[in-house]
């Protein structure tokens, strides 16, 4: 049984079925996967990139574009859009998930042949490839439309390239006999592909540079101690141009289309007819660090009714001002939604009334209105910045704006 257990290939099997059982069983959309659905259909039919505003197709920058490709070219091959297309689309990111327990496991070899030597590494990697595989908490993303499992997938292959980069850069500063296979090709090789690898991960999900900056970052005393500072800027260098060049596409054509200078995507995510919600983000921030508040409050903006009874009692200095905030979510339950509304009800205690263009204004002003204390130095009288209202008045995306563009 050992014996079994210790082949690669049955790990692989058993982290497959498991991947099919979620698809299976548990398939499942998130709030940004009609959105994404919404885009891959209008580039598969009308090669154009952009949703449905008003019956035409109009472009966005409201996600990467990674994710959304590999749905049109799901499409393309399988004559299916949208729901009739989803099971295999969910069948390629298990086996892209698959491919990540992989490289997981192959990490974990390689810093083990690193730390012990030769002989650990395959123990290192079966453990390794065993612990991915079952590991749910990443498998059932496979049975939903985001971006997760491809994330995860390139986001191990970067970490991957980066372990190589350093590796083959230890020549440099502690010479050791188990590395010199790595020695094979030089660092420049290395930070080329952790670029590229980077740059695809980013098409993906826009955070992605983080890693490039953290990981060189990571490598800049054992260069620049031992005087190899411009080597070190070098493999920057390499990394930085080749993840923009993966990036250039994109780049241009956001440039052609929108008519604007956009490597990644937009902050807020906005559609072409939105305005952000500022003043409710603003008051969010004041109290807002619990992830289940996000599922309670945040992402139900826009969609579904907020409960007053789901706000924390933090997000509150006084009893008039929870008032006075019940009846603004009131006015959002109304029709889900943020569309103008002229008429407010004056705020308490004699004190400015809220801004008149949206129901929920919260904050900045409508906090520092009932407050008087935290956060009022924030408050002017910029209807248009602050409202979230559409230019017809109505909703057009499936996703609230409080989802920031690093949302899957």
């Amino acid at each position: 049984m050992k014996r079994v257990l210790s082949h690669p290939l049955v790990a692989i099997t058993f982290g497959l079925g498991l991947r099919l059982f979620f698809i299976l069983k548990f398939p499942a959309t998130a709030g940004d996967s009609a959105l994404y659905e919404e885009l891959a259909s209008n580039w598969f039919r009308h090669a154009a990139y952009a949703v449905s505003v008003n019956g035409l197709p109009t472009p966005v920058d409201v996600r990467m574009p990674g994710y959304s490709a590999f749905l049109a070219l799901i499409y393309a091959v399988t004559g299916r859009e949208e729901e009739a297309a989803r099971l295999p689309v969910m069948l390629v990111q298990a086996a892209a998930d698959v491919l990540c327990c992989v490289v997981i496991a192959a990490i974990a070899a390689r810093l083990a042949r690193i730390a012990i030597g030769h002989a650990s590494s395959k123990r290192a990697f079966i453990v390794a490839l065993w612990l991915a595989a079952l590991c749910p908490f990443t498998a059932d993303y496979t049975a939903v439309l985001l971006t997760e499992s491809f994330t995860t997938c390139l986001t191990a292959i970067s970490i991957y390239l980066f372990i190589r980069l350093a590796e083959s850069s230890s020549e440099l500063f502690w010479p050791v006999d188990r590395l010199k296979a790595s020695w094979d090709k030089s660092p420049e090789y290395w930070a080329a592909l952790f670029g590229l690898a980077i740059g695809a991960t980013t098409l993906f999900r826009p955070e992605s540079p983080l890693l490039l900056i953290v990981a060189f970052l990571a490598i800049a005393w054992s260069f620049v101690s031992r005087g190899y500072f411009l080597r070190w800027l070098k493999l920057i260098v390499i990394s930085s141009f080749l993840c923009a060049t993966t990036l250039s596409p994109w780049i241009i054509r956001n440039a052609v289309a929108l008519h604007k200078f956009q490597p990644l995507a937009p902050k807020d995510a906005m559609l072409p007819n939105e305005r952000p919600p500022v003043g409710f983000m603003a008051w969010e921030k004041t109290w807002l660090y619990r992830l289940s508040d996000c599922y309670a409050v945040t992402w139900k903006l826009n969609e579904e009714n907020i409960n007053l009874e789901d706000i924390p009692g933090r997000a509150f200095d006084s009893e008039s001002e929870k008032k006075h905030v019940a009846t603004l979510l009131d006015r959002h339950n109304e029709n889900n939604s943020l569309s103008a509304t002229p008429n407010l009800p004056a705020s308490p205690a004699g004190a400015p009334r809220a801004i008149p263009c949206v129901p929920i204004s919260l904050s900045p002003c409508s906090e520092s209105s009932l407050s008087g204390s935290r956060r009022a130095s924030n408050c002017s009288p910029l209807p248009a910045k602050f409202s979230p209202s559409r230019t017809n008045g109505t909703p057009i995306a499936r996703t609230s704006s409080s989802r920031s563009a690093s949302s899957s």
